[in-house]
């Protein structure tokens, strides 16, 4: 579990995003109340969690297993890139099995390469 950074009309808020790896056929699973731009961040964040696991030696099953991700937040909506890199973070976690310090909150779009890219103004 991820603890993102989003921002909001009247401010901001934190919001958790958990991952977990399921027996499956290589499916990304999205639920939550997300936008299609938050989709886009996942599936980028996974090409980059696979590609992090070639590069470095690590056994990656995410190609066997379904990895679902999932951001609680009641009926209300979420979307825009800056839970780019919580997600991508969430993802290396369960790759690495390797918990996030829960204090830790983090908000940016994530490129392909794992760059972080900075939100908003």
């Amino acid at each position: 579990m991820v603890t993102g950074l989003g921002w909001t009309p009247v401010g901001g808020e934190t919001f958790a995003i958990e991952a977990t790896q399921i027996p499956g056929k290589g499916r990304l699973i999205l639920t939550g109340q997300l936008g299609s731009v938050m989709r886009e961040s996942a599936q980028a964040g996974l090409s980059y969690a696979r590609a992090y696991a070639a590069r470095h030696g690590v056994k990656e099953t995410f190609s066997h297993d379904d990895i679902h991700i999932h951001v609680p937040s009641g009926a209300v909506k979420k979307d825009g890139p800056s839970a780019g890199i919580a997600m991508t973070t969430a993802l290396v976690s369960l790759l690495l099995k390797k918990l996030v310090k829960k204090e830790v909150c983090m908000t940016g779009e994530v490129t392909l390469r794992g760059r972080v890219m900075e939100i908003g103004d």
